[in-house]
Formats: C-alpha cells, sequence, structure tokens
C-alpha cells in the first residue's frame, strides 16, 4: 500500500461545535491532519469521538470511522520526501537478513521444547510403568512369603507328628540339669559326655554322636547326620 503523508478531515466533523471549540483541533488545517500524527492530536480525536458516542450525535458514525482510518495509517509506512523506495527496500532486506538467524533459533528453540515435552511425557510413562512393576513385585513377593512361612508350619507340623514316639526319658531341649537316671552312651568324645541342653548342641553333633544319642533313647537311626539330628532334635523338643 502507498504512504500516505496527510489524512483528509470530512467537512461534518471539521465544523461540528465540538471540534471548533477544541484548542489542538481547531487548529488543524481544513485540507486533513499530517501524517504520522502527533499523539496530542490523536488524544483530542479519541476524546472529541467518546463524547459524541455518549451524546448519542448523528455524527458518531462518521467520527468512529474517521478515527479508525486514522488509527490505520499508523501502521503504514511514512516515506519522507526525496527517500529512494528502493533504498527502503534494500534496508528492508538487510533487517530481514539480519533477523533471519533469531528467527531460526527460535523455531530450534521451539522444536527442542516440544522434544522436552515429549521427553517429560515418556519419563512419566516410565515411572508410572517402574511403579506397577514395584507393585507387582511386592505382591509377588508377598505371596512368596506368605507360602514359604506355610510351607514351613506344615513342614514342622508334619515333623512333629511323624516323629517316633517320646517316652518317660525325654528331655526338654533347654535343660540346665540333666535328667536323673540318664547315662552318657559308650564311645562318645569327652566334650559329649553330657545330655545335649539346645539344638545347638545337636546341630553341632557328628553323625556318630547323633547316632549314639538315638541309641540310647531307644529311637531307630536314620543313617544319615542330618537327618539324625533332626529326628534327635524331634525328639528332645516333645514331638510324638
Amino acid at each position: 500500500m502507498a504512504a500516505i503523508a496527510w489524512l483528509p478531515i470530512p467537512l461534518a466533523i471539521l465544523t461540528h461545535a465540538l471540534w471548533q471549540a477544541d484548542p489542538v483541533l481547531s487548529v488543524l488545517a481544513p485540507s486533513g491532519i499530517p501524517l504520522p500524527v502527533a499523539p496530542p492530536v490523536l488524544d483530542a480525536i479519541r476524546i472529541f469521538v467518546g463524547t459524541l458516542e455518549c451524546r448519542l450525535d448523528p455524527v458518531r458514525h462518521r467520527a468512529v470511522d474517521f478515527k479508525n482510518r486514522l488509527l490505520d495509517t499508523l501502521l503504514l509506512p511514512v516515506v519522507a520526501p526525496g527517500l529512494d523506495p528502493q533504498l527502503i527496500a534494500a534496508i528492508q532486506q538487510v533487517v530481514l537478513h539480519a533477523t533471519q538467524p533469531i528467527q531460526q533459533s527460535i523455531l530450534a528453540l521451539h522444536r527442542d521444547v516440544r522434544d522436552c515435552r515429549r521427553d517429560v511425557a515418556e519419563l512419566r510413562r516410565d515411572v508410572a510403568e517402574f511403579r506397577r512393576d514395584v507393585a507387582e513385585a511386592r505382591r509377588e513377593t508377598s505371596g512368596r512369603t506368605a507360602q514359604r512361612a506355610e510351607m514351613t508350619h506344615n513342614h514342622r507340623l508334619h515333623s512333629l507328628t511323624n516323629a517316633p514316639l517320646a517316652h518317660q526319658r525325654w528331655v526338654p531341649v533347654i535343660c540346665l540339669v540333666a535328667p536323673s537316671g540318664y547315662r552318657v552312651p559308650e564311645g562318645l568324645p569327652q566334650n559329649w559326655r553330657r545330655h545335649p541342653r539346645s539344638a545347638a548342641d545337636v546341630r553341632r553333633m557328628s553323625g556318630v554322636t547323633a547316632a549314639a544319642w538315638l541309641e540310647m533313647h531307644g529311637l531307630p537311626q536314620t543313617g544319615t547326620r542330618v537327618e539324625d539330628q533332626n529326628t534327635l532334635m524331634t525328639f528332645l523338643m516333645g514331638g510324638g
């Protein structure tokens, strides 16, 4: 759009009483308002148009249109007398070339922001999946723990109910004093010539020692050290 140097004033506005009474507007030339419009003139026109609208003046619609046209001219380039339009175009190209890297940087920054948002969304999905895995692992661990506890209880119950019958010579595992009338099995090492008083004592026994104590209590021998120890401990703990 070609640049303009002034904006004509409609006659109905120019001859209006409020226009003529305004000290700023009344001194304007009848040929039009020079552009770019000065801030005091623009403020006076805004007050003039606002007053007409408040009073519902018949000229208010033309005044509003005139004000809008004046505001539109503020967006148009004003060419000074004698300035070459080609020079203006060259200046615009220089400015565009200088600002192009900035625009590219802004676009790249927008892309980085989008990538960052996608990464954050993916990270949130990973965290949610990790939480689900942790919850599932906790449920599985709890189930396995309960299963192991039940198996241990059942094994313990089976051991107690299937152990050899206890007789009057049964001795508790923890006994500070050996029962009266018991005899030490023959052939035991010196450190085992006392009645076992704890499960730890039984666990430290050799296979020969455990078998000797089983024989002394009249219990059958299985032939393996661990099984003989288990049988002896079950008997001493009151398994029947």
